[in-house]
């Protein structure tokens, strides 16, 4: 058990640093994981774009297929509605296909595609390659040949469902894009509460922690003061100080001491008085107070040898008359020191 008020104070302290370091590193690793969550929404919304993009530029060629389809010689009376030829829509869906492989291989440069989107964009690229080889490169090369019949049976048999499959694959894509920022939105809403139930929970702990601490320090210093107030009122109402406050183990410790100290002292020089008042008594007119003191003591030991000095002196003075008396002398005087009373009255015995 911790009996010291300093050890108590250091236990609060470390209980207020291991909290706050406990609760500072949950909001670190909160914030890392907030922050890795918006990553991957920025990168899953990226992503989607992308795919939204490829599904409209698909969308613009699949216009432009039909559109050069209009510039067929069998039909002047619809071509000449054109101001341009043929080649101009040829390379719209050159351009088009060029700006949709760019946005694959940034799609496909995306670390979170290939953690979460595998199957989807598996079944992308395996519609892309139909797409590719069945239709859009014969279908353009039978358009640059003038082939329009052949061409427009491409589009029908197999634009039509390779284009549809292709972009049911890149809807499928982003709709598993579009669940998984939600669930990371959800995620992150759940972390957010997460920590501020912690920093509230944390917070709220510490302040019971350190009331109670604090609360304990008080009533052990209030108690300790109380004990040794009670103590001291003992021997100050018996008198006794011989009697010593028994020792503690915390920083009332070197009160205990100076207090037991005072004690000490006083009853040296209580016993050194008594010692030297109870030899006057029995005729041992040499006793003296002993010992170091200071202060009030001192004044008192010098007031008790002053005393004892006296009476020594008067009693030599009076055993001198007595000697002087048995030898017939009965002019003899005390010295002039002798206090007057008790001067006069012996001189005038003599």
């Amino acid at each position: 058990m911790i009996t010291n008020i300093q050890s108590r104070l250091w236990v609060l302290v470390a209980i207020f640093v291991i909290a706050l370091v406990a609760v500072s590193g949950i909001n670190i690793w909160g914030n890392q994981k907030m922050t890795v969550l918006i990553a991957d929404m920025a990168d899953l919304t990226k992503a989607r774009n992308n795919t939204a993009d490829m599904a409209g530029i698909i969308r613009d060629n699949r216009v432009q297929f039909l559109l050069t389809l209009q510039h067929n010689p069998d039909h002047p009376e619809i071509v000449k509605l054109h101001d341009h030829q043929t080649e101009f829509h040829l390379d719209n869906i050159r351009k088009g296909r060029e700006r949709v492989e760019l946005l694959w291989q940034d799609l496909m440069s995306m670390p979170i595609v290939s953690q979460l989107l595998t199957a989807e964009v598996e079944a992308i690229k395996q519609a892309r390659e139909s797409y590719k080889t069945q239709f859009t490169l014969p279908t353009m090369s039978a358009l640059q040949s003038g082939a329009f019949f052949e061409a427009n049976l491409l589009i029908l048999n197999k634009g039509n469902p390779l284009s549809k499959k292709l972009l049911e694959a890149i809807e499928k894509a982003n709709q598993t894009m579009t669940e998984q920022v939600q669930y990371k939105q959800q995620e992150a809403k759940q972390l957010v509460a997460l920590l501020e139930t912690v920093q509230f929970l944390g917070g709220v702990f510490v302040i019971l922690l350190g009331l109670a601490l604090a609360w304990l320090i008080i009533r052990s210093i209030k108690r300790a003061i109380s004990d040794i107030a009670h103590q001291i009122g003992s021997v100050a109402v018996s008198q006794q100080f011989n009697n010593m406050i028994p020792m503690r183990k915390d920083e009332f410790s070197e009160l205990v001491v100076d207090v037991n100290g005072l004690f000490t002292s006083l009853n040296h020089a209580l016993n050194e008085a008594n010692k030297t008042v109870s030899a006057l008594a029995s005729g041992q007119f040499s006793q003296r107070m002993q010992g170091q003191f200071s202060g009030d003591l001192k004044q008192l030991q010098q007031g008790v040898n002053a005393s004892a000095a006296e009476v020594e002196f008067m009693m030599s003075e009076l055993e001198k008359v007595m000697r002087g008396l048995q030898q017939g002398q009965l002019d003899l005087q005390m010295d002039s020191k002798v206090p007057v009373a008790f001067r006069s009255q012996v001189e005038s015995a003599l």
